[in-house]
């Protein structure tokens, strides 16, 4: 098993060569490869494709709960009014 990324892969076979591989759109490769995503994708000894994306976890941003944005307001409170806090 060889492990290359995305974008070599498409440099050594071509884009449409790489989507059809994976089931998907040219375009879906494009878009994969523009936006920076770390995809490896695995060469079997076959010759079939997998691919894995390297991500942080968790990938998003966790919503502040309302509890934490309260305190801010609190603590903001204590030396001069913030930005959108209600006095209550």
């Amino acid at each position: 098993m060889n492990q290359i990324q995305l974008p070599e892969l498409v440099a050594k076979i071509g884009q449409a060569a790489v989507a059809e591989a994976f089931g998907v759109s040219p375009a879906a490769v494009h878009k994969a490869i523009r936006s920076g995503r770390q995809i490896i994708v695995s060469i079997e000894a076959d010759g079939t494709y997998s691919a894995h994306e390297l991500r942080p976890f968790p990938a998003h941003k966790a919503p502040i709960s309302a509890s934490l944005e309260r305190r801010g307001c609190e603590v903001a409170r204590i030396g001069e009014k913030a930005m959108g806090c209600r006095t209550e």
